[in-house]
């Protein structure tokens, strides 16, 4: 009983958010397997965790039940939406106006890496044209774009770009991983194998490559395999919630929820960690498990949308039985 209510003092959060306006048509990006991943992006983690730091569980603590959960929101306050995005992002601005006033590669892949962060492919993709029309064996660039083609959920189509950047630049494990994550997600998987393999035999603190290789291993059902390079990704950066996440999986998958639930602690706040558990039980095919932990996150952070998304999308599934990425 005493646990129950600790939860349940834990789980009334504050949330403060901010609405932004763009001036351009945001793209659907779907299709790709969730959990593969380019340098630095979470594993699990879909949209945008909350900011708030909050107070992390015990290391012996265990996932509550969901009907326990009594989750008691605070006022929730927003701020006046912007006008256009370049307008509200002076980091946008400054580099929007670099590539006009200097236009180089650099500074148009910067522009596009900044669009593509709001989300914003159509002009992402506009500057990687014009980056790559100023130098066109520039390695970087074919990367950007293939990049970009993965994130739109066409990795076939971003194939071509990731093979010029692994033949331009042969030493970047960088590229190599990108080109891993295009075969991957079109099905190829042994040669996605060798690409990851390679970035990591050019750089062997490559943790992005070294948790694609973990969750490829899950994939085919090499559990110890999968473990060992999650492992190895932490032993060099504990703080990484990508290989955690991926750990989370395994865990659940061969029935060890305890030790899943303590590597979900490690990626961030409360409703960060319960929401990676929705998606953890999405992939392994429990759509109802992944609804109530999706509809909890979804009540304690109102203005975060991607639990809001997933819960409809496991509610969808488990009326279907059809499985929703």
């Amino acid at each position: 009983m005493a646990e129950t209510q600790r939860w349940r003092y834990r789980c009334a959060v504050v949330v403060l958010a901010c609405a932004l306006g763009a001036c351009a048509s945001r793209q659907q990006q779907s299709g790709l397997n969730d959990a593969l991943i380019r340098q630095g992006e979470p594993a699990l983690t879909i949209g945008e965790p909350s900011a708030l730091s909050l107070e992390l569980f015990d290391d012996d603590a265990k996932p509550p039940p969901i009907e326990d959960l009594e989750v008691v929101p605070s006022p929730v306050y927003v701020a006046p939406a912007a006008g256009r995005l370049e307008d509200s992002d002076p980091v946008l601005t400054t580099a929007l106006l670099e590539a006009s006033v200097r236009p180089s590669p650099e500074a148009h892949r910067k522009v596009a890496d900044l669009y593509l962060g709001h989300g914003i492919m159509d002009m992402a993709y506009d500057h990687l044209l014009a980056a790559r029309e100023l130098a066109p064996d520039d390695a970087a660039t074919h990367d950007s774009m293939a990049r970009l083609w993965r994130s739109w959920g066409l990795g076939e189509l971003g194939l071509g770009d990731a093979y010029r950047a692994t033949h331009n630049a042969p030493d970047s494990p960088e590229a190599h991983n990108t080109l891993g994550t295009l075969l991957h997600s079109v099905g190829h998987l042994d040669a996605a194998r060798r690409e990851y393999e390679r970035s990591v035999e050019l750089d062997p603190t490559a943790t992005y490559a070294l948790n694609n290789l973990c969750y490829l291993a899950y994939t085919e059902g090499a559990m110890s395999l999968a473990t060992e390079y999650c492992e190895a990704a932490l032993q060099i950066d504990p703080s990484l919630a990508e290989p955690n996440n991926n750990l989370a999986l395994i865990y659940l998958s061969t029935g060890r929820s305890d030790l899943a639930w303590k590597s979900l602690q490690e990626t961030g706040t409360i409703w960060t960690a319960m929401y990676n558990l929705g998606m953890a039980h999405m992939a392994r095919g429990d759509s109802a498990a992944a609804a109530a932990a999706f509809s909890a996150t979804s009540k304690a952070q109102p203005l975060w949308a991607a639990p809001r998304q997933r819960a409809k999308q496991a509610r969808d599934q488990s009326t279907t039985g059809q499985r929703v990425r």
